[in-house]
């Protein structure tokens, strides 16, 4: 069905879908908790930056308080000179 949808050879087919099952499963697994967007970013073999913009495309919230957030905020700025 794909193949016909989307105009893809059988192996091209096959590989998009396994990329979208495995995007899936990240953004699963990140939006649990379980991953790290780093790790998440290195599973789906992406940019930091890149990964942030997929995991958003497939709208899975992160998993980052907004307390976090502030505290890492507030560290970096101990590390200015």
């Amino acid at each position: 069905m794909l193949q016909h949808q989307e105009g893809l050879d059988a192996s091209s087919a096959t590989r998009k879908l396994l990329k979208m099952g495995l995007e899936l499963y990240v953004a699963q697994l990140y939006a649990a908790g379980e991953l790290t967007i780093r790790e998440a970013a290195s599973l789906l073999q992406l940019p930091l930056r890149e990964a942030v913009e997929e995991l958003g495309r497939l709208v899975v919230p992160g998993n980052v308080t907004a307390a976090e957030d502030l505290d890492a905020f507030e560290g970096s700025r101990g590390l200015q000179g």
